[in-house]
């Protein structure tokens, strides 16, 4: 797939195929084999609230929707929203963080 992208065809960090539309790459074949390495990427986030955290979001569920990456589940305090958000931005490199964690009085 490398020899499809030129060296020229880079804007922002993004690599564009020169023969691919927006459509194809979101839509296509190029967003199946991009969706990897978003897997190993939440189950490492996962991991890390995991480890940090000890059981303290319930419900705990890290996933790829389009090109942010999606922590939900529940917990009792802001503050543990906020370990859990923290330590899943240790793990990732620039991509967005949406966290839909909910704080609920038990």
């Amino acid at each position: 797939m490398a020899e499809r992208f030129s060296t020229q065809a880079t804007s922002m960090g993004w690599q564009v195929a020169d023969d691919t539309s927006p459509e194809d790459f979101y839509h296509g074949e190029l967003a199946t084999d991009a969706s990897t390495p978003h897997t190993d990427l939440c189950e490492a986030i996962r991991d890390r609230i995991r480890a940090r955290l000890n059981e303290r979001i319930r419900d705990l569920d890290v996933a790829a929707s389009g090109t942010r990456i999606v922590i939900s589940g529940r917990c009792e305090t802001f503050h543990t929203k906020q370990l859990a958000q923290h330590a899943a931005l240790d793990v990732m490199n620039d991509e967005p963080l949406e966290n839909r964690i909910e704080v609920y009085e038990p």
